[in-house]
């Protein structure tokens, strides 16, 4: 069995060696000459599996370890017979950390209390699911929209009913083009002018699920306060008027946690092996257990919500990737393109909270409930 590895996917030797033959390529350098020979192919989204890819290869195994699939050719796999495998859900808390920590950044710089507010997430899988429990915590009434689950769960809204109460919108939807649900450009200036005016506006899906025009129209006009931006029409190029016009801007990373990543690799493991009718010789706890970290917290002052945000940032603070990306501007528009995916090829090392240990000096019960909704351990 003789298995490629993009160089993205983390730990694929330790991991996959106990499966076959595991050779490991830079992403940019896996192309139908080196497949040659190949069994399995395991990749992240930085590689594109087409037609190209796949011509004159005799693949079995396709896997990603991500939750997006858009970067395969599903049409193209399907008829060469070619097994696809995905890590669903594995970047969940990852993105939903990613969206709290933009929140109360933005709370805390724009004066914007979130307590009492609204918000409307499009998209109720795993990383909504996730989301729900975090907003809650910081006191948000959460709503959602999704067609596709609606028929399971009486407590989802409509899109109308979405648009009309959400002061926020946070966007957690795959982008679809055709069939029954298409999620291309489902913002767009018909879905903005449909809003109440001041909405803030995130998206960590995919950047056309979002038509860039409107956007930039309906913040101009009011009906979009402000927006939280990870994922860019044209990627790897993005926008440059709205990145000016948004108060975070950041290159693809909120799904980039090291725990996500490595989850996306354990979970794509146990898939294979399963495949292969092959036992599971390394548990997660085995492969997640050096990711551990702690916290002491000597004293705590001042307002909760000011509490709440000073314990977030010493986890994880979006406004460094915004300030590595808006570095990109001066740069040519091919370099430029070049760059931001070297930010998320070389992205450093980011935990989740469930990777943390709190100590708290002093007892506090409030905060204690409050950061264990929010998946720290709290000792």
């Amino acid at each position: 069995m003789k298995i490629l590895c993009a160089e993205s996917v983390l730990n694929a030797t330790h991991l996959f060696s106990t499966l076959g033959d595991v050779q490991v390529l830079p992403d940019n350098k896996i192309n139908s000459e080196a497949l040659c020979g190949t069994d399995v192919l395991i990749i992240r989204s930085g590689t594109l599996v087409n037609e190209t890819l796949l011509a004159h290869t005799h693949l079995r195994v396709v896997a990603t370890a991500t939750a997006g699939i858009d970067h395969l050719d599903l049409q193209a796999l399907q008829q060469r017979h070619i097994q696809v495998f995905q890590a669903a859900g594995s970047n969940a808390a990852s993105v939903a950390e990613y969206v709290v920590h933009g929140l109360m950044a933005f709370s805390k710089e724009r004066h914007w209390p979130l307590t009492g507010k609204t918000i409307g997430l499009i998209g109720y899988g795993a990383v909504g699911q996730c989301l729900k429990h975090y907003l809650i915590a910081l006191g948000l009434q959460v709503i959602a929209y999704d067609p596709l689950l609606a028929q399971q769960t009486s407590s989802l809204v409509s899109l109308s009913q979405l648009q009309q109460q959400a002061d926020i919108i946070s966007l957690h939807c795959p982008l679809v083009k055709e069939g029954e649900y298409p999620t291309y450009h489902l913002l767009n200036a018909e879905f903005f002018a449909a809003l109440k005016p001041g909405v803030l506006l995130i998206n960590t899906a995919r950047g056309a699920v979002v038509d860039t025009a409107a956007l930039l129209t309906a913040i101009e006009q009011g009906q979009i306060c402000d927006a939280l931006i990870d994922v860019w029409e044209g990627e790897p190029l993005w926008s440059l008027p709205l990145m000016e016009k948004v108060f975070l801007a950041t290159p693809h990373i909120a799904g980039y946690s090291y725990t996500g990543r490595l989850k996306g690799s354990y979970d794509i493991y146990q898939q294979l092996c399963a495949y292969l009718q092959q036992p599971i010789t390394i548990t997660w706890q085995q492969l997640h257990e050096q990711q551990q970290r702690t916290i002491n917290i000597e004293s705590m002052t001042g307002e909760r919500s000011d509490m709440q945000w000073s314990l977030l940032k010493k986890t994880y603070d979006p406004r460094q990737d915004d300030i590595a990306l808006r570095a990109l501007v001066p740069l040519s528009t091919e370099k430029r393109a070049q760059a931001f995916k070297a930010l998320r090829q070389q992205y450093p090392s980011r935990y989740e909270h469930s990777d943390y240990a709190i100590h708290l000096a002093t007892a506090d019960a409030s905060l204690t409930q409050w950061l264990q909704a929010m998946a720290f351990k709290v000792k």
